[in-house]
């Protein structure tokens, strides 16, 4: 059985009239809302520009004042070819960088390594608009270079080639400031 309950004014004691917070709404650091994005398309390059991976969300904030948590999971992959090398990827917020994360290091033979990478940003974007995030790697311009992997379960070595899709994700959740 179900009840109903219709109102037409809540008022508190003193008879005014309460506000979201009294009523146990939007509080600062509740959770208002959560948006993720997904993608399973492996991409690859040997570029030492940043390049979209693909991985993206959008959300529209419903105050000035709320901060988005952005958490990314993936896996992440490089072929040195024998030289040190480093995936670098970084989030940003329509064009603007807000983290930016260096993932595995160095593979001692031809063959590549991978690893699972991971990134959490508690960002303040200060606006009501739709904005969006995307992830972005390239291989790092201070070592010899290599190709690099981004959402991937593939090392680069011939022997190693794994056909089953990788999920990564790219999580935005709203917490009211």
């Amino acid at each position: 059985m179900s009840s109903i309950i219709k109102v037409d004014q809540i008022q508190l004691a003193d008879g005014s009239t309460p506000t979201a917070g009294d009523l146990g709404l939007n509080v600062t650091g509740g959770v208002l809302q959560v948006v993720q994005g997904t993608t399973i398309t492996q991409v690859n390059s040997s570029s030492t520009s940043f390049s979209d991976t693909g991985l993206s969300a959008s959300i529209t904030p419903s105050s000035t004042s709320s901060k988005i948590l952005v958490t990314m999971s993936a896996v992440v992959g490089t072929n040195c070819n024998g030289s040190p090398n480093t995936v670098l990827l970084r989030v940003l917020r329509d064009s603007t960088v807000i983290t930016n994360q260096d993932y595995l290091g160095y593979a001692e033979d031809l063959r590549g390594i991978q690893c699972g990478a991971s990134i959490s940003k508690l960002d303040s974007p200060s606006t009501t608009s739709a904005i969006t995030y995307k992830v972005q790697y390239s291989s790092d311009p201070n070592k010899n270079g290599g190709q690099v992997y981004f959402c991937t379960n593939d090392d680069g070595s011939s022997s190693n080639v794994n056909t089953q899709s990788t999920e990564c994700t790219l999580t935005l959740i709203e917490i009211a400031g």
